[in-house]
């Protein structure tokens, strides 16, 4: 069976890849919390909730440095974080000029299940081990295949189910001042060893 690209993670998405226009009141952004995002992707793979706007566009996440994101695509996302539908990821995966390599995991419980998992996935510059870490980072979230298998969905519902994700694609400030830091701290070392 073919591994579905990243195109065919959307749903709503017409020919061109553009989604129809979704209605937002004023002032108003979207930024769920892990439990609601693990709705927004089950209606995306099992459907029934009409109900969802279709505020997540569809991407190749992994595939791409991310400086080249399309973020102009994430119109009601709250401005520090974007996030979209792609075909998940285990290990390092590389883009060109760097890499995104997973670090932990977490189970999400929902109505006291475990409904899914978030994977965190940090980008590295460099086409080596090791890169220069970056401050950008990626939230995975997938669904259980356990609670959501086959027999309860059906074979074509369940290869999505192993495939399709939702992401989260955010900057960690806190990194950066942390490097900066370091190459500060560096610096005054060098400057004592020199007298």
């Amino acid at each position: 069976m073919e591994k579905p690209s990243a195109a065919s993670a959307g749903g709503n998405n017409d020919n061109r890849g553009k989604r129809a226009p979704v209605e937002v009141p004023c002032g108003c952004r979207f930024d769920p919390t892990d439990e609601e995002l693990m709705v927004y992707l089950r209606n995306k793979i099992m459907g029934g909730r009409n109900d969802l706007p279709d505020y997540i566009p569809t991407a190749d996440v992994f595939g791409t440095s991310p400086n080249q994101l399309p973020f102009d695509r994430c119109e009601y996302s709250a401005g520090k974080k974007w996030f979209f539908y792609t075909v998940g990821q285990n290990d390092d995966v590389f883009t060109g000029d760097g890499y995104w390599t997973p670090t932990s995991e977490e189970a999400i419980c929902i109505d006291g299940q475990v409904d899914g998992y978030k994977k965190e996935f940090i980008y590295y510059c460099g086409t080596e081990h090791p890169g220069n870490r970056t401050n950008w980072y990626i939230h995975q979230f997938r669904l259980n295949p356990d609670v959501y298998g086959a027999s309860a969905v059906g074979n074509n519902v369940d290869y999505k189910i192993s495939s399709v994700v939702a992401c989260m694609v955010f900057r960690k400030e806190a990194v950066v001042q942390s490097n900066r830091r370091k190459r500060k701290k560096k610096k005054k070392e060098k400057e004592l060893v020199s007298f």
